[in-house]
């Protein structure tokens, strides 16, 4: 399993208890505001949970035989260290007990007797118990997601710098084409500079060699048939000739 996929379960898992926290921070909320409220109550009511017994801190501080659940709230009442009573139905039996604790599985016949304030309490402190389990998950999520975090930020640095190499060498790359495009460039123009001298020179040649061919005709028809205008005649035309061959040349 990759990072990117254990961070999305973890992230999955950190939502669902956030969305569990801020749930029972309302009922805390509303909770607590009972319990404030409690104080003022002076009916001495008791909150009664059947097939249940409380043991409160587990000390008991009066028990006996009662007839009825009344009874044994009073006997409860009259015990300041009282935080509630189980009362059993069939033994018509009472016990007070102090201290802070759970209402916990009893016998059908059993209550569970509470008052009003410590009932209030009691679910006040089990809503806490449970905002502090939440709080501690979601801070060993948190601390799962750390490290996969710093791996996965780790891995994107590298990544970046790898990109980075690569366009650095891109770059130079790109330099290296266009230098060989300025010289493939100067290269074709000499090319076609010198290409064009030469056609030129060859045309130039051909002319040449055709006005050397007319006067080598000229010259072999002077010597057939010699005379003194004649041979002015090749006297110019062979200086023409060397002229033009100097010209050529030069």
């Amino acid at each position: 399993m990759d990072n990117n996929t254990q961070m999305d379960k973890i992230q999955i898992q950190f939502n669902d208890f956030e969305s569990q926290y801020n749930l029972l921070l309302q009922q805390y909320q509303v909770s607590f505001n009972e319990y404030t409220d409690s104080f003022s109550d002076s009916s001495g009511k008791y909150t009664a949970y059947s097939g249940s017994v409380w043991w409160g801190g587990g000390t008991i501080v009066d028990q006996g035989l009662t007839a009825t659940q009344s009874e044994c709230e009073d006997m409860c009442s009259k015990n300041t260290t009282c935080t509630g009573a189980t009362f059993n139905s069939d033994k018509q039996y009472c016990w007070a007990s102090a201290g802070n604790g759970n209402v916990v599985p009893g016998l059908d016949s059993d209550i569970a007797l509470l008052p009003l304030r410590q009932d209030k309490l009691r679910n006040l402190r089990s809503i806490n118990q449970q905002l502090t389990d939440l709080n501690n998950k979601m801070n060993a999520l948190l601390e799962k997601l750390q490290p996969l975090a710093k791996d996965e930020y780790l891995e994107k640095n590298k990544k970046q710098k790898e990109l980075e190499l690569k366009n650095d060498q891109l770059e130079k790359n790109q330099r290296k084409l266009l230098l060989l495009v300025k010289e493939n460039e100067s290269l074709e123009e000499q090319y076609n500079n010198n290409t064009l001298a030469v056609s030129q020179q060859n045309s130039l040649f051909k002319l040449w060699l055709i006005i050397v061919v007319i006067l080598i005709s000229l010259v072999i028809k002077l010597f057939i048939t010699p005379s003194k205008a004649n041979n002015v005649l090749f006297v110019i035309i062979l200086a023409a000739v060397c002229l033009g061959i100097y010209y050529y040349f030069r």
